[in-house]
């Protein structure tokens, strides 16, 4: 059975004894990560991990990763987000074209984008892993006077917009300040360049273009509002791709979400519904009645989807009962991947000059590939006390193919 670790991260301030007296003040990074937390507690982690502002060091930060990357095997996911500022360093290895690496502004330090690299290296083979970055990278930061900003506060000082990006001028400062310290990152980071290899597969969504700012905001940072708009508490139906775009097409051109993947291709992971641990989630509990001519196994959907299957197929085939009291009961449903079996019972009951009539019960089988249904699966008949009644299954089957996704 597949496990999901998740890292969240939020930093509303960070130190200023490191950053050249600048603490980076922002108001919604932590509100961020604890929206990001739900998320995965919604979809069953099985660990998940929240770092805010004075915690999110860089040694917890990579303690964390690390930890994921120790215990997650084939199959696993791992989500981290990032709300917080972004920032540059000099591109001491030569690696990045605009002579800067990107960074993550973390309290005590920046962690540059090379390590993060070196970080999921660490993955196993077989592992996804989803990134969600609500800050700015090196392109925003050097633009700082094209957007009319402050370069020591990155504020809007005319719309009063706060910016999630290290200015020129703090960065500039902090890398002299701090010399030795990142001269020994990245020197660490050539010394392992060469043999670096992803086994794992990456997917990153970031608040913005390299050449664009992403906002904060009074209660989420924009790009993580627009995100949680766009998840709709876990309604969303899709993949990865139709995630972004829809994401994307809420956002303004001024802040353009990005999108990429590194490390191994991964079709299966393409193709999953957003943050999720497998693409049909992981049963809470087995939820059936044992019928000894239809047998029962264990669901490997939650209950939630299970029920409302079962209530979409009770809808669509409510007018096989036939009559002011007929009724319909799904009593058995079974989900193996993407194929569906239920035991469907349909009950006639009619009453004709005060006296009530009981059909007998009528068994209705469905078994089918919700993905690739063979089409004599789409229809459904029986003879019922007024005649020979059929029902089309195509929409319903199309419906439980969508509530899959």
């Amino acid at each position: 059975m597949a496990k999901g670790y998740s890292l969240h991260i939020g930093l509303n301030f960070i130190d200023p004894q490191h950053y050249a007296g600048w603490d980076g003040r922002l108001i919604a990074c932590e509100a961020d990560a604890k929206d990001m937390e739900l998320i995965s507690r919604s979809l069953n982690y099985n660990n998940t991990s929240t770092l805010l502002t004075a915690n999110a060091t860089i040694n917890n930060v990579a303690t964390e990763i690390k930890k994921a990357a120790t215990d997650l095997e084939n199959g696993d996911i791992f989500f981290l987000t990032f709300s917080g500022h972004g920032g540059t360093s000099t591109d001491l290895n030569h690696d990045e074209l605009d002579t800067h690496d990107e960074t993550w502004c973390l309290y005590d330090g920046q962690v540059l984008d090379d390590e993060l690299f070196e970080l999921w290296s660490l993955f196993k083979e077989g592992v996804r892993i989803i990134i969600l970055s609500d800050s700015c990278y090196s392109g925003t930061v050097s633009r700082a006077r094209h957007y009319g900003l402050d370069t020591d506060t990155n504020i809007d000082t005319v719309n009063n917009i706060r910016y999630k990006f290290m200015p020129l001028e703090i960065a500039k400062r902090t890398y002299k300040n701090n010399i030795n310290f990142y001269t020994n990152k990245v020197k660490h980071v050539i010394k392992n360049k060469n043999s670096i290899e992803l086994k794992c597969s990456v997917k990153l969504i970031s608040g913005c273009q390299d050449n664009q700012t992403s906002a904060d905001g009074d209660i989420n940072g924009y790009f993580t509002a627009k995100l949680l708009e766009v998840w709709n508490e876990g309604k969303f139906r899709g993949n990865y791709k139709d995630f972004y775009e829809k994401l994307k097409s809420i956002m303004p051109p001024t802040q353009t979400p990005n999108y990429y993947n590194i490390g191994i291709t991964n079709t299966e992971f393409d193709n999953q519904k957003p943050f999720t641990i497998q693409d049909i989630i992981i049963p809470v509990r087995t939820l059936y009645v044992e019928d000894p001519i239809f047998p029962s196994s264990r669901s490997n959907v939650t209950d939630v989807i299970i029920e409302q299957i079962k209530r979409e197929i009770e809808k669509t085939l409510e007018p096989l009962a036939q009559g002011n009291e007929g009724y319909v009961r799904c009593e058995n449903l079974e989900l193996n991947g993407t194929n569906l079996k239920a035991r469907v019972l349909i009950r006639h009951k009619h009453k004709s000059n005060g006296i009530t009539i009981y059909a007998a019960k009528t068994w209705v089988d469905i078994d089918t590939d919700v993905m690739n249904p063979d089409p004599e699966d789409l229809k459904v008949c029986i003879n019922s006390p007024i005649g020979n009644i059929c029902i089309t299954l195509a929409d319903l089957i199309k419906l439980i193919a969508t509530l899959l996704l």
